[in-house]
């Protein structure tokens, strides 16, 4: 499958998944590049999700609910201590750098 394929694909299910989601929120986590295991993710914008194309398929489809940050990055307490791990960071740190990076991601919607 061509990676434009895929990409379609995971856009027409996020606008059909848009108004079930509304009862319940968004997680927001990137993969990184390359991901080392289960939870190895970083901030929104910092991974390989076109989040821009993700937020616009779910507003195209309706979604006009709550978003959070989900981070999942082991600091040892899963198995692996990523010496990298967003866990480590101050919490403010992350709050601020997530939020800068989703407030990149829905500016950069309207152009997906």
């Amino acid at each position: 499958m061509a990676a434009s394929e895929a990409r379609e694909i995971v856009v027409v299910g996020l606008r059909r998944a848009a108004r079930a989601a509304a009862e319940v929120g968004v997680h927001l986590s990137d993969p990184r590049d390359p991901t080392r295991g289960w939870c190895d993710r970083v901030l929104p914008g910092d991974g390989v999700i076109p989040l821009p194309e993700g937020l616009a398929a779910l507003e195209a489809g309706g979604f006009n609910g709550w978003y959070d940050l989900e981070i999942l990055s082991d600091n040892g307490l899963f198995g692996n201590d990523y010496a990298d791990s967003v866990w480590k960071l101050p919490p403010t740190q992350i709050v601020r750098k997530g939020r800068d990076g989703f407030l990149r991601a829905w500016a950069g919607r309207k152009a997906s």
